[in-house]
């Protein structure tokens, strides 16, 4: 899905004034909102704030649950524009057909979306895909908490807590199961016959080991091409660096390295 990005610049308030920093300059990776919509955003909290209403940024009702719903639902509107001025419009007899509601389950909260519908039929958005519930942040936020050793029940625990989504076991058994079928895909990658240069270091990391999470090594073989870019050939787990053999279960090392 599409992220609004922040900036990482500096704000400094050194006399009640609000200096926007490097928000104005070209290189500020992700989407800014212009100025006058950060104002008004602003205006919207502090009179909550005023009122004593809760000022929340994320889960239901938050700010970023809500321009995140709005930025959707425009870009939605704009890609059925897009399709039936198109090849998809079927030659302008094709028509918009009212909406469908739907729940998207983001990092910062559910959203409600109204997806638009064409006559035809045709219409397949890319922003918000027809079969997807969850963003591709929350996926993430679901393998990483599983990487560092958090249970399934705990993940869900948590996100519930954190973003107001509530999530069963098996849909986060799901979403770990895919990463695992990813892994095994770049296991049985095909690697190229001979590297020039190859060098293996390791990293401590947290690793979960039956119903314990201990402290293991994290070797990773890395392999250089004729080209000199680098690539990742194999990674493997021991209890300690150097031990253990780079044809684990995490990828082998060529035999040519």
């Amino acid at each position: 899905m599409t992220m609004l990005g922040s900036a990482g610049a500096e704000v400094e308030d050194p006399a009640g004034e609000v200096l926007l920093g490097d928000l104005d300059r070209g290189d500020v990776p992700g989407l800014v909102l212009p100025e006058e919509v950060v104002t008004s955003l602003a205006g919207q909290l502090a009179e909550r704030a005023r009122s004593g209403e809760p000022v929340t940024l994320t889960g239901p009702g938050g700010l970023l649950t809500g321009v995140i719903g709005q930025v959707l639902q425009a870009g939605l509107a704009a890609e059925l524009c897009a399709h039936l001025d198109g090849p998809g419009g079927d030659g302008g007899e094709n028509r918009r057909n009212g909406s469908s509601a739907k729940t998207l389950n983001t990092e910062v909260g559910p959203v409600r979306l109204a997806v638009p519908r064409d006559r035809g039929g045709s219409f397949d958005p890319v922003l918000v895909p027809k079969q997807a519930t969850r963003s591709d942040g929350l996926n993430a936020v679901i393998i990483s908490l599983y990487a560092k050793g958090m249970s399934v029940r705990d993940i869900a625990r948590h996100v519930r807590q954190t973003a107001g989504v509530d999530l069963s076991a098996d849909t986060i058994s799901r979403v770990t199961d895919g990463a695992l079928e990813g892994m095994r895909e770049w296991q049985h990658r095909p690697l190229e016959p001979f590297y020039p240069v190859v060098y293996i270091d390791a990293l401590v990391a947290k690793v979960r080991d039956g119903a314990a999470v201990r402290n293991k090594a994290v070797n990773i073989a890395v392999g250089i091409d004729d080209g000199g870019a680098k690539r990742v050939l194999g990674i493997w787990v021991a209890a300690a660096e150097g031990c253990g053999t780079p044809t684990g279960s995490f990828g082998p090392v060529p035999a040519a390295a």
